[in-house]
């Protein structure tokens, strides 16, 4: 058996719970970090899956170590 995928999210909106969310439900991945320049919005997000939280992205790639980023934010 394979080590999960250690994987990071960044954007904290609609569509980045839900990358989260799945994140945490397969055992096969894991949440390692969420990251949004909502302050709030990524305190609250990673609270609510137990994870660090980051609130720009340079702070992300220096938070725990990540197989992988997927980025949930809008576009311009």
């Amino acid at each position: 058996m394979t080590a999960p995928l250690r994987l990071a999210v960044i954007g904290c909106g609609p569509i980045g719970q839900l990358h989260a969310q799945a994140i945490v439900a397969s055992a096969h991945a894991d949440l390692v970090a969420v990251c949004d320049v909502d302050v709030a919005r990524c305190n609250a997000t990673a609270r609510r899956f137990a994870r660090a939280g980051c609130a720009d992205s340079p702070e992300l790639f220096g938070a725990p170590r990540r197989d992988s980023v997927i980025i949930a934010t809008p576009a311009p």
